[in-house]
């Protein structure tokens, strides 16, 4: 059941130190990141989700959210996410991360094909079990990306960036981000609410978008030139290059201005806002809610400074996690059939176990060892 009661969530994460970001150019943002508290349980869950798709061999075959220099995406987005929802919120973010990549792999192999049908369908389930009414949201809002995605895989000529910015709130994840921060912080506004605040957030959705395009660029460009540039690329930077006759390197300054700009303009109509509105009793809740969204931006922007996904110089660290916590005597299961506990509240018993060290075989369905 949703609620819009002001918990501390503060007691779930802790700061990043400012000396990791604050000098540092690539983090761009006035905001402060945190990191939750329980980053094992979503890492652990993390690697469960590509095991669960793509088997043990392969994990690591998508860079998804795990980083291992700056901590994982959902613990750094998400650092207000009760903390026993937010091993599925990971697994679940993971399987958005690499759903796109895997998916030209899965079309020549039947076997993750089906192992992806088998971790939608697990997810559902436990969404809607967990908490049905934010659950659903989830569901809806996985879906809506799902379409706007397949609706944008035309390449279009943008002339402007207030075209581009448009289309791009059509098919970026932001029904689907914005849920999963609701349903991990069980919170949420009134329709009133989320109305009335609306002005505010389109800078923040624009700086969103832009803040992607400026990290993942590099990558995207790979991917069109093994594609042998078949695929359509939808990126800002190579758009201000064409625009303004500009280097990849100039663009992305340019393109580091203007996210900066829009923090400004964002910053400017929250002040604005909370100056010309009185609302008894919600002021706090909305204040709550710019928090949560403050904090997927900061630690959307410090993961993706250092993570293996947008930095092609670093390798995949999953295979390296996974034996390091095998070691460590955690747990994983073979298969999505079998890894519904992972994604429950007991990710947190068992990644909290006092291990005994005793190995569990691929027969007896799981990975690794598992004190009894």
């Amino acid at each position: 059941m949703a609620s819009n009661g002001l918990q501390d969530y503060s007691d779930f994460s802790l700061p990043i130190p400012p000396n990791r970001y604050i000098d540092d150019p690539e983090y761009f943002c006035r905001f402060h990141p945190r990191v939750h508290k329980d980053t094992q349980a979503s890492d652990d869950a993390t690697v469960q989700c590509q095991i669960d798709v793509f088997g043990r061999a392969n994990v690591g075959f998508v860079k998804g959210c795990l980083s291992l220099r700056s901590g994982g995406w959902t613990s750094l987005t998400y650092p207000y996410c009760l903390p026993e929802r937010l091993a599925l919120v990971s697994y679940i973010n993971e399987v958005a991360f690499f759903q796109n990549v895997g998916g030209r792999k899965k079309a020549v192999d039947p076997g993750w094909q089906n192992r992806h049908t088998q971790v939608f369908a697990k997810i559902a389930i436990q969404l809607v079990d967990t908490d049905s009414q934010l659950g659903s949201l989830v569901i809806q809002g996985l879906q809506t990306w799902k379409r706007g995605e397949a609706m944008m895989e035309e390449e279009i000529r943008y002339q402007n960036l207030t075209q581009y910015l448009s289309d791009r709130l059509v098919d970026n994840a932001f029904e689907f981000l914005f849920a999963v921060a609701r349903f991990g912080s069980n919170f949420s506004l009134t329709k009133e609410e989320e109305k009335l605040i609306e002005p505010v957030l389109k800078p923040y959705y624009e700086m969103m978008i832009l803040t992607n395009d400026y990290f993942s660029w590099e990558t995207e460009y790979t991917t069109f030139l093994r594609s042998n540039e078949k695929v359509v690329v939808r990126n800002a930077v190579p758009l201000f290059m064409e625009w303004y006759t500009m280097s990849s390197q100039e663009a992305k300054v340019a393109l580091k201005e203007k996210i900066q700009s829009l923090e400004n303009d964002y910053c400017s109509l929250k002040a604005e806002f909370f100056s010309q509105y009185q609302i008894p009793g919600s002021s706090p809740a909305i204040m709550r809610w710019f928090e949560i969204l403050e904090g997927v931006l900061a630690g959307n922007i410090f993961w993706s400074k250092t993570c293996p996904r947008y930095n092609t110089a670093f390798g995949s660290e999953y295979k390296q996690y996974l034996a390091q916590r095998i070691n460590e005597g955690a747990y994983f299961f073979n298969s999505s059939t079998e890894s519904s506990a992972i994604i429950s509240n007991d990710i947190l018993k068992i990644s909290k176990l006092n291990l005994s060290g005793q190995v569990v075989t691929d027969s007896e369905g799981g990975i690794g060892s598992m004190g009894k």
